[in-house]
């Protein structure tokens, strides 16, 4: 510190006792070959420790004499100004200075921590008191009282002020406390998604265990009837299907949420790959004698996807369309394309309709997330854990594709998936077999076909309306160049 304090002190029955401490500290230097007493010695070597370390940390230092009220100014700060324009000023005006720039709700609080009468008996036995506040434009400080003198009684006669700037420290501490927040809500919401899925999850597995337990009670008891024997055989088959499946899904949601999923394209027939898929379905919609329609917009025929995963994706979706609408119903399953501004790739849209129980806004909005379910489809007791949804999404997600939702409780609901997809050339389509019944079969098809649809044609020579050759003479001889010279591995001509 450039300042030095000065000492004003007198000598009662005997010893010397400081009385005041001005600004101005002295140097030990300068101490050195004086006669001061050695109790002075050691207030002055305090005070000078005091002043010091506070001087360090601490942007703005005063000093204040509870008798006379008055506060010195020892050390100023532009980071914290409070108004003291002299060295020296009225506490209680300077006391309506400092709370014109604490924010509320401190005011209060740091009005009750700065009213001086009882700080001799709140500093008695104490080294320091300290109070957090902030100020109103938005900086955090810690104000800091510190005993200065004492009279003779030990009761505190002044004190210093201390204020340091920690708005970098409080921020940091909110996170932390906003971060602990989240960090325990997260941690009751899993709770309650693991509460939850254990509830579903043994109720669902039981569902079908105790199916399997009963059918082949039945079945122990007529092994004679051929008959009931064949139904409880196939009801426990269906039984173990469905477990199968429950379990599949829950293994399938632990290896994506352990990042076990790989995504692997390969050329793919969109075509034969949804009607596949909504083939699956067609049994259990007639059980229900709903009607399951399929319409497609397709313009590129063959796509790099992965097939597996994407046919998971619409699997799940159809299956909670039939499993949520009511006997009688529609379900309607649409795939389309439309080209991208990469020429090279596309867009495939499915969309799956139904006109089943519906949701409420407010489950839509936690539909994918795992575990979740329908408060509805509980009430009419409808099979499943909640983790088919949060599947799909997932799916889609690492696909780089998007997954939509509209629905209306009572209206059903539509789900749409849109997939990029790079697209496939006719040299990467891969072998695809045609089989012809004989010949002139044969040459109705290549005729009816595109000139370069066909690339290959294996055939004997010996056959039953045309033999080899004639049949290759004539497909030379068509007028299109492209048929005309189609590669025969068979006969070369």
């Amino acid at each position: 510190m450039d300042t030095r304090f000065s000492i004003i002190y007198k000598k009662v029955n005997g010893k010397w006792l400081v009385q005041h401490l001005h600004q101005s500290v002295p140097d030990r230097d300068q101490m050195t070959g004086e006669e001061f007493p050695v109790t002075l010695g050691k207030q002055v070597e305090e005070a000078h420790r005091a002043i010091s370390a506070l001087g360090t940390a601490y942007y703005h230092i005063s000093r204040l004499d509870l008798k006379t009220k008055k506060i010195e100014l020892v050390k100023r700060s532009r980071k914290m100004e409070l108004g003291i324009s002299q060295k020296s000023a009225d506490w209680n005006s300077q006391f309506e200075v400092i709370k014109d720039v604490i924010a509320e709700p401190f005011v209060q609080k740091y009005i009750d921590f700065l009213i001086h009468r009882p700080w001799p008996q709140r500093l008695r036995n104490k080294e320091s008191m300290s109070f957090e506040f902030k100020k109103k434009d938005g900086k955090w400080f810690l104000a800091m009282i510190v005993p200065q003198n004492y009279d003779k009684d030990g009761n505190v006669t002044s004190v210093l002020l201390a204020n340091r700037d920690v708005t970098d420290e409080k921020l940091r501490e909110l996170r932390q406390e906003e971060e602990l927040r989240e960090a325990k809500l997260n941690a009751e919401t899993a709770s309650k998604a693991k509460s939850a899925f254990l509830f579903n999850m043994s109720h669902d597995i039981r569902t079908p265990m105790n199916a399997i337990i009963g059918y082949a009670d039945l079945a122990s008891r007529h092994l004679e009837d051929t008959e009931k024997l064949s139904r409880y055989v196939d009801n426990i088959q269906i039984c173990g299907r469905k477990l199968l499946s429950l379990l599949s899904n829950v293994l399938d949601l632990a290896r994506i949420e352990n990042n076990k999923v790989e995504m692997k394209y390969a050329v793919s027939d969109v075509r034969e790959d949804f009607t596949n898929c909504v083939t699956m379905f067609q049994q259990q919609a007639e059980s229900k004698n709903q009607t399951l329609c399929m319409t497609e917009h397709i313009l590129y025929p063959y796509v790099y996807v992965d097939e597996p995963h994407l046919s998971e994706v619409c699997i799940n979706i159809i299956s909670n369309a039939v499993k949520y609408t009511n006997a009688g119903g529609t379900i309607s399953c649409k795939v389309a394309q439309r080209p991208c501004e990469n020429e090279d790739w596309c867009d495939m849209i499915i969309s799956i309709t139904d006109n089943g129980i519906g949701m409420t806004e407010e489950f839509q909005k936690h539909i994918f997330e795992a575990f979740e379910r329908e408060r509805t489809s509980t009430i009419t007791h409808i099979e499943g854990i909640g983790i088919g949804m949060g599947i799909v999404k997932k799916l889609v997600d690492l696909m780089g594709g998007t997954l939509e939702v509209e629905s209306k409780l009572g209206e059903g609901s539509t789900f749409t998936v849109t997939i990029p997809c790079k697209k496939a050339s006719k040299k990467e389509e891969g072998c695809i077999v045609e089989v012809a019944t004989d010949e002139v079969a044969c040459i109705s098809m290549i005729e009816k076909a595109d000139a370069d649809y066909y690339k290959m044609i294996l055939m004997d020579i010996q056959m039953p309306v045309m033999n080899g050759f004639d049949t290759t003479l004539t497909i030379r001889k068509m007028k299109d160049d492209k048929k005309a010279m189609i590669t025969l591995p068979s006969l070369l001509i």
